[in-house]
């Protein structure tokens, strides 16, 4: 669908005259965008900054510790699930790597810290936000995104 497609059929529902306004519902690719990642991506970076600070005890920075190194020792744990794909394992990886409660929101806060500007999505819809357009956004993501853009209409 073309562009201008688009806007004719979006457009009479995003009026700051309707009575209903529409609930916008953004998934991880809305955080992606902004450098947040995938839950995949997730679980590598959770894994290999553990294994940096466990079995390394912290003398080799996170970003030197090999795949072949990170992927073995998480498929030894007995509650890693190799037939499931990482994603599927970024509950199980939370739960049972990011021990004690401090260091899984440490590490939680810096994984989920955008590494790029805003995606042009967030601040769309900061900006729907500010004209009147949405009322109500829901999120799966659990990142700042959302409420920086938001912020940045101060």
């Amino acid at each position: 669908m073309r562009k201008s497609e688009t806007i004719q059929q979006l457009g009479p529902i995003f009026r700051a005259t309707n009575a209903a306004r529409p609930v916008l519902l953004l998934g991880a690719g809305a955080s992606f965008s902004s450098g947040v990642p995938l839950a995949d991506e997730s679980v590598r970076r959770l894994a290999k900054t553990v294994y940096a600070d466990r079995v390394m005890h912290g003398a080799v920075p996170s970003y030197r510790v090999k795949a072949s190194e990170w992927e073995r020792w998480l498929a030894e744990h007995d509650w890693f699930q190799p037939n499931l794909s990482l994603a599927e394992n970024f509950p199980l990886v939370v739960e049972h790597l990011l021990r004690p409660q401090e260091y899984r929101r440490d590490q939680l806060l810096r994984l989920m810290q955008p590494t790029k500007s805003l995606g042009n999505g967030y601040l769309a819809v900061a900006d729907f936000v500010r004209r009147g357009l949405v009322r109500t956004t829901l999120t799966t993501n659990f990142d700042p995104c959302l409420p920086m853009a938001l912020d940045s209409l101060r």
